[in-house]
Formats: C-alpha cells, structure tokens, sequence
C-alpha cells in the first residue's frame, strides 16, 4: 500500500513512497516539521512533505516498527 499524499483535500490521492523500502506502513507521526513512517522495514523520515524517505535505523534492536509516541518537551525555540 504505502504512502499515499492529497494536495487538493482528498480529491485525488499520489503515491508518496520514494526511498521507503517496505510499502507495509504500520505507524505515522509528526513532530514538527518532519514526518515519520513505521514499517516493517524500520523507520523512515521526510523533511519535504513526504515526497522522500530516508531511512533512520540506528541503534534499533529491530525494525519491525508498529506505533510511535511523540512527546512534547515544552522547549520553545
């Protein structure tokens, strides 16, 4: 399945998966300006809205990745 993007509020739905290397996304989060997909091929990052993914694995015991937590630090830039 993927990763799927609408600019025209769901009018009409694109593929948004470039770099990810599993289409089987398990989790979705935002923190600020980057997007996160869980897969389970690990987790992926876009700083660009989701037109690319790099991968951001290390340091992870395993990459079947099926839900994320965001936490709000309270810091202000």
């Amino acid at each position: 399945m993927g990763i799927y993007c609408s600019t025209d509020e769901g009018e009409s739905w694109t593929p948004a998966n470039t770099g990810l290397t599993s289409t089987n996304v398990q989790a979705l989060a935002v923190s600020d300006t980057l997007l996160f997909a869980g897969t389970d091929n690990g987790i992926f990052v876009s700083g660009d809205n989701g037109v690319s993914w790099i991968p951001s694995n290390t340091g992870l015991t395993s990459t079947n990745i099926s839900s994320f937590a965001v936490v709000d630090t309270g810091e202000s830039d």
